[in-house]
């Protein structure tokens, strides 16, 4: 994304939009944050940088009605306290949701509807009021062309504020649902279709914007990728084991999760004589999913913490038993395991499955991979329950 942006970043009519994808805990935000930092020691570029969470409720799929006030809000607040001068002196003074709301009070009186909120109740019924998200859509669905036209005279003239500074909007946390798994697939398919559908609404003018979504909405909608520029970033886990069916040891991916340990925690102290085997354990059970062997070790701190050191390989069992133990199989999810431990891949996935992988790989039940192609694998913890009798 880097190499993107700098490539672009002498021209100023330069504009692009890259989804940026990867499962929880693979460490999206952390990038995002090294990213701004390197565009912002480079020079040339004013950054905004928000989170989605922060403007919905973030429980069921978004709107492109919701998508868009969320945007403007965002990216408002955002320059407001971040360049905090001249430069956006209309929108300090006047506020972004007074500009939401004029807007918004001609839509509903268009549609027959009375807007009985004030700038600051926007914000909250945005969050919360599911009546006014219905009447959001009643008025506006018909109406994309004035959605595209309200976020896009904004951003417009934030482009035109940091001149000749190129901006670049970093939109987060849009993959960060809270909803029961029986809901997650279609929440899924929900927003790949917003994201493709309203590409033409989302891909911002004159700017370069970065949107974190979950890595399984290009499966959703295999056309999501051309509709932006050809790619998906996808942060993957750590490779910690070959591709199937030829599941060995990968040790540079091992070693590096076991620096990584070792940074932030007394390893030797720790495991005494059998820390090599224990961390070779540990990285292996995680799948290189960094979340993953975070939770494992704090099983086994707590274990330490009952029954003092050093903590021995049978503890480091008990703490992957405890960990993986949580993780639920469903019926539905067989099929996509067994296409994963047979070859490595989900071309063989059958189109009404791809609702099923979005909820496995939400799960952490299988995981994704990045070695000059995408390949997948099922989580360690899974396949150990699988081994174990536990079949869905």
């Amino acid at each position: 994304m880097l190499r993107r942006l700098k490539i672009t970043a002498g021209d100023p009519a330069a504009e692009s939009t890259l989804l940026f994808a990867g499962l929880r805990g693979t460490g999206k935000t952390t990038e995002l944050s090294r990213l701004e930092r390197d565009l912002r020691a480079q020079g040339g570029f004013i950054t905004l940088k928000f989170r989605a969470r922060d403007y919905h409720h973030m429980s069921d799929a978004l709107s492109i009605e919701e998508t868009v006030l969320m945007l403007v809000a965002g990216m408002a607040e955002a320059a407001v306290e971040t360049l905090a001068d001249a430069r956006v002196e209309r929108l300090a003074n006047g506020g972004i949701w007074e500009r939401a709301r004029r807007f918004l009070e001609v839509q509903f009186r268009e549609g027959g509807l009375t807007l009985d909120l004030g700038p600051l109740q926007i914000k909250s019924a945005l969050q919360s009021g599911a009546s006014f998200r219905q009447d959001l859509g009643d008025v506006l669905r018909k109406h994309p062309d004035r959605l595209r036209e309200f976020l896009h005279d904004l951003v417009r003239e934030l482009v035109a504020s940091v001149h000749p500074h190129k901006l670049v909007v970093f939109v987060d946390e849009l993959d960060k649902f809270q909803v029961p798994s029986a809901r997650t697939a279609v929440v899924y398919q929900a927003m790949a279709d917003l994201f493709f559908h309203y590409s033409d609404i989302l891909r911002l003018p004159g700017c370069h914007t970065i949107y974190t979504i979950p890595p399984y909405l290009g499966f959703l909608n295999p056309g999501l990728a051309s509709a932006y520029g050809g790619r998906v970033y996808i942060l993957p886990s750590v490779k910690v084991r070959s591709r199937p069916p030829n599941a060995t040891e990968f040790p540079p991916g091992v070693a590096a999760l076991c620096e990584v340990l070792g940074r932030r925690c007394d390893l030797d102290r720790l495991f005494g004589d059998a820390v090599e085997r224990a961390v070779l354990r540990l990285a292996l059970m995680s799948g290189g999913q960094f979340r993953d062997l975070c939770h494992l070790m704090r099983e086994i701190l707590e274990l330490a913490s009952e029954r003092g050191l050093p903590v021995g390989l049978e503890d480091v069992e008990r703490a992957i038993e405890a960990y993986g133990g949580a993780r639920t199989l469903m019926r539905e999810h067989r099929q996509i395991i067994d296409a994963v431990t047979e070859r490595g891949d989900l071309g063989s996935l059958p189109q009404e499955m791809l609702g099923a992988l979005a909820g496995a790989m939400d799960q952490h039940l299988v995981l994704c991979y990045w070695n000059g192609d995408f390949w997948y694998d099922v989580h360690p913890l899974v396949l150990r329950s699988l081994e174990s009798g536990s079949r869905p």
